[in-house]
């Protein structure tokens, strides 16, 4: 648990760190990789290793870039990126985050562009993350609403093998928001201890 914070605060760091500038070119770096596959499926840039030449947990791409996230399962999702972060347990890819945009937007344009990418993965008609945009729509057409004091998260499952959060998230220094992207392997044995316990 200590190790998974620890990795949670570096990538909040990246996070706050994040410049919010359009992209020049149509030239950004290309960056394929596959969750839940090899730490060999990253193409475009190297895994970062420790001094002692063992992978890092987590690597990641702090520019604008153009990234193809793979799935297990079958299917893809391409988007330009701000910020792409990415970590691995035992050589495996288990978690694969992005910021796919470079401007910061108003709360109820944020709500569009998750709405866009849920449509998207194929998720929007999920009942958790129906029911959530549904919510934030109906906030962001409130003038009395405060959206920079909650948290706005939703996610699904893309089949049984990766999940995918959307969170809108707000710029403190630069009062805009953001949506970040964040697909995670699913682990069968954590799904079916869950499954067991729904089941009593």
């Amino acid at each position: 648990m200590a190790a998974l914070l620890s990795r949670i605060g570096v990538i909040m760091s990246f996070l706050l760190a994040v410049e919010f500038a359009q992209a020049s070119g149509d030239h950004l770096p290309k960056i394929q990789v596959e969750v839940g596959a090899s730490t060999k499926s990253l193409k475009g840039l190297p895994w970062s290793t420790l001094p002692t030449g063992r992978l890092s947990g987590m690597t990641a791409y702090e520019k604008p870039c153009e990234v193809t996230i793979r799935f297990e399962q079958g299917g893809t999702f391409a988007t330009r990126a701000n910020l792409l972060t990415m970590m691995q347990n035992g050589g495996i890819v288990t978690f694969v985050g992005v910021i796919p945009q470079f401007e910061l937007l108003a709360f109820d344009k944020a709500v569009t562009k998750a709405e866009q990418i849920a449509e998207t993965l194929k998720v929007h008609d999920t009942e958790l993350v129906r029911e959530r945009l549904q919510c934030w729509k109906q906030q962001a057409s409130d003038p009395k609403y405060k959206p920079e004091l909650f948290s706005h998260i939703t996610g699904a499952d893309l089949g049984r093998s990766v999940s995918v959060n959307l969170e809108l998230k707000y710029h403190e220094e630069k009062k805009g928001w953001y949506v970040a992207v964040d697909f995670s392997k699913i682990d069968p044995a954590l799904r079916s201890g869950q499954e067991m316990e729904f089941h009593r």
